[in-house]
């Protein structure tokens, strides 16, 4: 079974890319960097999409591609809606052209984060550009039966640049610098790894439809920090959290919001493990 990664430099996509091949023939793709072995592929171009998806002839397809940074999406609405949206219309089309499944990682901003614990029945309710495009993404994917929506929390994983939340936080604490952060913004966090497994598991049910995939621990950024901290044997009084309103962020952002993951457990059999057992399993393998 051929499987092709759309975004397979970011952390979910390398993930994916370490897990499905022990099982699977998988090729990555990337638009920046030009990582080594990835095949350069710009979802809003169609001409591209329709060159490698017909190289490849892949079974699935998973997106991983976005743009993330909520902030720039407000500013850039066009941008992100030809990234978000057009882009993965652009995969459904040629996916269903090809007979091929279409896997769609969405997210849990897809809520408004009222309520606390959302699962996957649960109405959606953006309450940002980035959340709008992921909805009307999950609309279009869904239109073929075959596809598969997956709905994640928070990711976090291993790293060691700056665009990482652990390692940006523990590079700070080193330092002897503070550490600021959101301490309103409640979610499960789960694990790249955790995540990357779980889709492929899901991918050997053969699933369809809506998964959410979130962690066990319900927790802010400050929470978040703090267990680092702790773990690491970092200086935590260096960790200052503020509330959402504080770093007057331009786009809105879903304060309790959590994803049960019944479902998926009930389909997979699989647990995620806790931000404390990932941070130290990646704490003794890095010594």
């Amino acid at each position: 079974m051929n499987v092709l990664v759309i975004g397979a430099n970011g952390q979910l996509g390398g993930a994916l890319m370490r897990v499905l091949k022990t099982d699977f023939d998988v090729i990555g793709t990337y638009v920046v960097d030009e990582p080594d072995e990835l095949v350069h592929l710009d979802i809003t171009d169609n001409d591209e999409i329709n060159k490698v998806l017909d190289e490849v002839k892949p079974n699935i397809v998973i997106n991983t591609a976005a743009l993330t940074h909520v902030d720039r999406c407000e500013d850039k609405k066009e941008l992100a809606h030809n990234i978000n949206t057009q882009g993965n219309t652009n995969l459904f089309e040629k996916c269903k052209e090809i007979e091929a499944k279409l896997i769609f990682i969405s997210s849990y901003y897809v809520f408004d984060g009222e309520k606390g614990w959302y699962s996957e029945d649960d109405e959606v309710n953006p309450l940002n550009v980035y959340s709008e495009t992921k909805v009307e993404s999950e609309k279009v994917t869904l239109q073929d039966s075959r596809n598969l929506v997956i709905r994640t929390s928070k990711i976090y994983s291993w790293g060691i640049d700056n665009r990482n939340f652990i390692a940006r936080m523990i590079n700070t604490l080193k330092q002897g610098n503070t550490f600021e952060t959101t301490n309103d913004q409640y979610n499960n966090p789960i694990s790249a790894q955790d995540l990357a497994f779980s889709i492929k598991r899901l991918i050997e049910e053969n699933a369809t439809g809506v998964y959410n995939a979130g962690g066990p621990d319900y927790v802010n950024n400050f929470d978040f920090a703090t267990i680092t901290a702790d773990v690491f044997g970092l200086d935590k009084s260096l960790i200052i959290g503020k509330t959402t309103e504080d770093f007057n962020a331009k786009a809105l952002r879903p304060k309790k919001c959590a994803l049960k993951i019944d479902k998926l457990v009930q389909k997979i059999g699989f647990q995620p493990k806790s931000v404390k057992e990932n941070l130290e399993k990646w704490k003794k393998e890095s010594n």
